[in-house]
């Protein structure tokens, strides 16, 4: 019955400094009286990240998804790597899995190799959305940017076990996956009670 907000946050003059992940992270805060007044902020993550998205499972517990982003300072040039992080909560949104005093401490669950710099493997899969099905399997609809030309597409990842296998910092995944499938970006996905999944995103039309 609480209500729980989540919010991105990130100093635009640090983020491309090698201690970027000091100044950027994500923030929460709970109401217990239908939001008219509001507990203490916390930081739940130290990170560069973007847009952090809430997720609670028919068990209890709470996910928060978000674009866990890597920045690469390289001779050719800065840029971010990025894939797809969660926390969990198992109390309602008090406290949460990882160490805040450890940036990137989320767990992995989505992401794709994409475009080698500088010998530096770049990844994607971000800007996340999750829904709990009826049959209990996590869809995550995820933008895939393929590369700095603005080559955006639509990819959906699966998970029958609650992300029970952890991707590895050089490694893909998940196994179950639809990737690249639809030029667009920013998703968005819900079930009715009817069982009908909807997934809406954005798509420029060029001529």
């Amino acid at each position: 019955g609480n209500l729980l907000v989540v919010s991105s946050y990130r100093s635009v003059g640090s983020y491309t400094t090698e201690s970027a992940w000091l100044d950027h992270g994500i923030v929460g805060k709970i109401s217990t009286d239908n939001g008219k007044t509001w507990g203490e902020e916390q930081v739940i993550f130290l990170g560069i990240n973007w847009e952090p998205y809430i997720l609670q499972l028919r068990s209890g517990e709470l996910q928060i998804y978000w674009t866990n982003t890597t920045n690469h300072i390289l001779p050719s040039g800065n840029n971010q790597s990025t894939g797809t992080a969660i926390l969990r909560s198992f109390d309602n949104g008090y406290t949460w899995t990882g160490d805040i005093t450890v940036p990137y401490s989320g767990q992995v669950v989505a992401k794709q190799a994409t475009e080698n710099y500088d010998g530096v493997q770049f990844y994607t899969d971000q800007m996340p959305v999750a829904v709990e099905l009826q049959n209990g399997m996590i869809a995550l609809a995820l933008e895939s940017r393929l590369d700095r030309n603005r080559t955006y597409r639509i990819t959906m990842a699966y998970s029958d076990d609650n992300w029970a296998e952890e991707i590895p910092a050089d490694g893909e995944g998940p196994a179950d996956k639809f990737t690249n499938r639809f030029i667009g970006t920013a998703p968005y996905i819900r079930q009715f009670p009817s069982g009908e999944v909807i997934l809406r995103y954005s798509r420029l039309e060029t001529s």
